[in-house]
C-alpha cells in the first residue's frame, strides 16, 4: 500500500453485541451465542427490584442497558415456542443467580466456553 492512499473503514453489519451490566459478569454476546440479553422492566416497582438485586444503586438504565440470562433462574425463562422465536421472562421474574468471583480465576475464558 502506498503511503499516500487513503484506508477506507467499512461499517459491519449485523455484529452489534450485548453486554451484561451486573458488576463483574463479562458476558457478552459477542462470545457466547446461547445466552439471551433482556430489557429492565417498563413497570417502576419491577425494576426497582432488579436494580437491588443486581446490586447497582446508581445505574442509569439506557436503551441497551441488559441483564443476561445466565442470572435468571431457569424456571423464570420462557423458551421460544418455535425455532425463529426469542426466549422471554416470565412476568414478575427478578434476577436471582450470582456466582461470587474471584480477580484470580479466568472467568471471562471460562463464561466463553458455555
Amino acid at each position: 500500500m502506498k503511503k499516500s492512499q487513503k484506508v477506507t473503514y467499512l461499517r459491519a453489519t449485523g455484529t452489534t453485541s450485548e453486554f451484561c451490566c451486573v458488576p463483574l459478569c463479562p458476558v457478552s454476546s459477542r462470545c457466547n451465542k446461547f445466552v439471551s440479553f433482556f430489557n429492565f422492566p417498563t413497570d417502576e416497582e419491577l425494576r426497582k427490584k432488579w436494580i437491588v438485586a443486581i446490586r447497582r444503586a446508581n445505574l442509569a438504565i439506557k436503551a441497551h442497558t441488559r441483564v443476561c440470562s445466565r442470572h435468571f433462574k431457569r424456571e423464570d425463562i420462557q423458551e421460544p415456542k418455535s425455532e425463529i422465536g426469542r426466549r422471554r421472562l416470565k412476568k414478575g421474574a427478578v434476577p436471582a443467580l450470582f456466582q461470587k468471583q474471584s480477580t484470580n480465576d479466568n472467568t471471562f475464558k471460562r463464561l466463553c466456553l458455555y
